[in-house]
Formats: structure tokens, sequence, C-alpha cells
């Protein structure tokens, strides 16, 4: 019969088998030691014969020279081997209790650089509340340190509330110092990693003339009006976490990860067009390449999308299609250039 885990009964785990400890080597390498004294002692006087009423020829010393020798040669051994075994105890408590006193110093160490970290978090959520723009300017940078420390531990809490900043104060102006400040921090963030849990939203009303910029390190970002203006700052596909809705796009590489829905397409190059861009309009648009998926609403795409659009494609890389419906639909709308 077994135990739980497959160990007969009445017989301990190896993990639990007796072991001798280093006190117990230290008592056996001294007791060997005496041992080994006693008898060297006693085997010399018995190989001399200065034993009481003894005498030796030279032949039968000879020989018991030779026996004590071997027994002395083994009681060494012993000696040795118990000596050796309580020093290797004694190196391994020694690098036990070194390990451990390593392992507390790193532990108040973590602890200390947590406690600085929380402090640093407090400090900057105060001060990026402050209507004062030096505080606030000290207040992004407290929020950054505790973002981008190599201890993660409140990565995420400084990240969201530099999120909520910008959310709060910069979706208007997204030109200013303090909001680039923000932005380049929440950057430096996705290059470690660390912006899973944020997110942010930017609207303004329809009737506004609100140029957004592209934000990175954020998980989710969501657009609502705006436009994204002609610059070459904004050049280049759209940021891979994003929702656009009802923005406007001038001059900017469209590929298939990010979702649009109802947003003007303006001078722009499309990656590839599929069903997750919804109710778009595009103008003087480049589909060259363009791979027309399955799924779109022909006629939709086609009344309200790209017709009367002035949007084209090269010769040299026309774009692709997957049935014959959506080709004979699309490709009269396009102009082909050379």
């Amino acid at each position: 019969m077994s135990d739980k885990n497959n160990t007969p009964v009445g017989t301990r785990p190896a993990s639990e088998k007796p072991q001798i400890t280093e006190l117990q080597w230290q008592a056996a390498a001294i007791a060997s030691a005496f041992f080994s004294v006693v008898i060297g002692v006693s085997g010399s006087l018995w190989v001399l014969g200065w034993l009481p009423a003894e005498t030796l020829a030279p032949a039968t010393m000879a020989a018991r020279g030779r026996t004590l020798t071997s027994i002395g040669a083994f009681l060494a051994a012993i000696v040795t081997f118990c000596t050796v075994a309580w020093r290797a105890k004694v190196a391994e408590r020694q690098a036990t209790v070194q390990e451990r006193q390593l392992a507390s110093t790193e532990r108040q160490a973590v602890s200390v650089d947590e406690n600085n970290l929380a402090l640093l978090l407090q400090k900057g959520a105060e001060l990026i509340a402050d209507e004062d723009e030096t505080k606030v300017t000290a207040g992004i940078a407290s929020l950054g340190a505790a973002a981008l420390a190599e201890n993660e531990r409140f990565a995420t809490e400084a990240l969201n509330l530099l999120a909520k900043y910008i959310e709060r104060k910069h979706t208007i102006d997204q030109t200013h110092h303090l909001f680039n400040a923000t932005a380049d921090i929440l950057s430096q963030s996705a290059a470690n990693n660390r912006h899973k849990n944020v997110v942010i939203t930017f609207e303004c009303a329809p009737s506004a003339n609100v140029n957004w910029a592209f934000i990175d390190g954020v998980n989710r970002i969501k657009y609502i009006n705006g436009s994204f203006p002609n610059s070459t700052q904004n050049k280049g596909e759209l940021n891979k976490r994003c929702f656009y809705e009802r923005c406007i796009f001038y001059n900017i590489e469209y590929h298939e990860y990010s979702i649009v829905d109802r947003c003007i397409f303006v001078d722009s190059k499309i990656g590839i067009y599929f069903n997750q861009m919804n109710h778009c309009m595009f103008r003087n648009c480049d589909f060259s390449e363009v791979h027309f998926k399955k799924g779109i609403y022909i006629s939709d795409f086609v009344e309200s999308g790209i017709k009367n659009g002035g949007n084209y494609y090269y010769r040299k890389t026309p774009p692709i299609f997957e049935t014959n419906e959506l080709r004979t639909a699309v490709m009269p709308l396009l102009t082909a250039r050379n």
C-alpha cells in the first residue's frame, strides 16, 4: 500500500531521509583523529616491543611495522574523509547564510524601490492635476519615471494617469509641448510592452476643425470626428491599435490593421480593402495591389465609397479581386495610370 505520493508506507521520501549534520561530521573527525593518535601510540609500542615482558626479533618488528603502516594509512584516510565532509558542510552552511542575506538585501532593495515608485506615482498624480504648467511638467516627468522604471510594479497605473491626462487636457490641442512629452513616454512604454491596459478616446464636435496626432504606446485608442492633416509627421501606416470614426485622412498609407467607420480618405495609398472599413469614402486614392476580399457590401462601397472620387491604380500593379462580381463593379470606377 502506498500514500498519495506513491511512497511505500513506513518509508520516508528521498528528500526526507536522515542526513549527517555538520556537528556530527565534526564530532566524527575529532573522534577519528583521537582514536588514530591512541592507536598510533599503542601500535608504536607494540611494534617496538616496549610492552611489558615482550622481546621481539628484528624480523617480527619489521612485520609489525608494515602492519601498523597499513592501519595508519587507513586511519588517516578516515580522518581526512571526515574532515573534508565536515568542511563541506561548513561551506554549505556559509553559502546558505550568504544566500539568505543576499536574498534579504534584494528584498529590502526591491521594497525601497517600490516605495520610491509609489511616491513618484502619488506625487505625479498630484502635480499633473495642477493648473500650473511647471508643476504639470514635473508631474509628467514623475509619472514617466514610474512608467519606464526597471521595476514594473506601478507602470500600468502611471501610464493610465498619463493617458487620462492627455485625454482630458489635450483633446483639442495636440501640438502642445506637454502633449508631446506625454506621448513620448507612451511611445517608449510600447517598446517595453507595458501599454497593454492603456486606453484613450479623443472626440470633438463634427464641426470642429481639430487635427489629431498619431500616438503609439496605447493598447486601444479611438478617434471620433476630426482629421489627420497632410504633413510629414503623419505620413505612414495607421496605428495598429486604433479605431477611427468619422475622421478625415490626408496622404495616409492604410493597411488592414485598424478599424475605420464612416471615414474619408483623401490622397491616400490604400494597402488593402476589407470589410472592417465601414461606409468610408475615398477621394483621389491609389488602389494599386489592393486585395478586394469577399464580404464587401458592393453597392455601398460603389455608390458612397469610390464612385466619382477620382481614384486610380497603376497598370503594372492592378488591384486583385476574389470574385468576378467585385471586379465588374469596381474596376470601371478606377482610372488606370502608367
